[in-house]
């Protein structure tokens, strides 16, 4: 008796056929037979037990030989039935069931096999059943493995798209960086204007330099390599200086940047500053972009349970 547990399992392809009992006549079973050509096996049952398996084939076969009829008509069906046949619990796996037919009980095909369900008869299997579950599944496999692959495809499609935005997004920092060299290089700028070209230099390096890392960030995160630290910091400072930041881009769309802190909000916190100050970034940048006039307000304070 094989058992076990798998996603499909052979209950899903027994048959529930009508077993016949151990002590009905050879003759009687030969007509449940010729009232279905297409029945190929039943099951032999002592009560709910299964004790063997009758194949079609062979009761007509040993029935038809000389003296064969008038041999073992009226004899137990349990006197020709294969005492010694396959007998398989419901609950294994496809998988399971074809290399114990393939390693152990190649007649099976033939011949059929016994489904229990507790030890109680089940069901009968046939090859053909076999045949339905293997096809049904393939077709599974089949439609899992297309929408792999169509989700591989937009999956790449998406990158290459983000890669054509960030080209976009790395060019412009770096030209700048590039003008802003050549000007502070010339000698005929006094030394006011070239520190405020150094300023601004500076400050495109640090754009160009967090754009990098939210793509580095973002391979790692697929990558599923990401660490988060957790350490203590000053969250206002943080918060503070993003407004600083982020303050020129707002004043050039002449908006008003605004920074709000709760009344309750702790100056020291711990986690990740980086990501808090990735994440807080992203939000003001999308803010700054998509607000044509008016005002941006980064409002921060506790939520329930701190």
């Amino acid at each position: 008796m094989i058992s076990g547990e798998a996603l499909e399992t052979i209950g899903t392809m027994a048959v529930p056929l009508p077993p016949v009992p151990v002590t009905m006549r050879c003759e009687e079973v030969d007509l449940k037979f010729q009232a279905d050509p297409d029945l190929g096996a039943l099951a032999v049952v002592d009560g709910d037990r299964p004790v063997g398996l009758v194949n079609r084939y062979d009761l007509i076969t040993q029935l038809s030989r000389d003296y064969g009829r008038a041999l073992w008509a009226r004899k137990p069906v349990g006197s020709l039935m294969d005492d010694a046949p396959l007998i398989v619990d419901a609950s294994i796996g496809i998988d399971t069931l074809e290399s114990l037919i393939a390693d152990e009980h190649q007649s099976a095909l033939l011949r059929g096999f016994i489904v229990t369900r507790n030890d109680r008869y089940y069901g009968v299997g046939t090859a053909l059943s076999l045949l339905q579950l293997g096809m049904a599944r393939s077709e599974r496999r089949n439609r899992a493995l297309e929408r792999a692959r169509q989700q591989a495809e937009e999956a790449s499609l998406s990158k290459s798209r983000f890669l054509a935005n960030m080209s976009h997004e790395l060019r412009t920092p770096l030209h700048g960086l590039l003008g802003l060299a050549r000007l502070a290089l010339r000698s005929d700028i006094d030394e006011r204007q070239r520190l405020d070209y150094l300023q601004r230099i500076l400050e495109s390096a640090q754009v160009l330099r967090d754009i990098i890392s939210d793509i580095l960030d973002l391979s790692k995160i697929e990558a599923g390599q990401l660490a988060i630290e957790s350490a203590p910091f000053d969250l206002h400072c943080l918060l503070q200086d993003l407004q600083r930041t982020h303050g020129e881009a707002a004043q050039a769309k002449g908006l008003a940047l605004r920074l709000e802190m709760a009344s309750d909000l702790p100056t020291r916190v711990r986690g990740d500053a980086l990501r808090v100050r990735q994440i807080v970034g992203n939000y003001l940048s999308n803010a700054l972009k998509f607000t044509e006039h008016g005002e941006v307000v980064l409002r921060a304070g506790c939520a329930g349970g701190g």
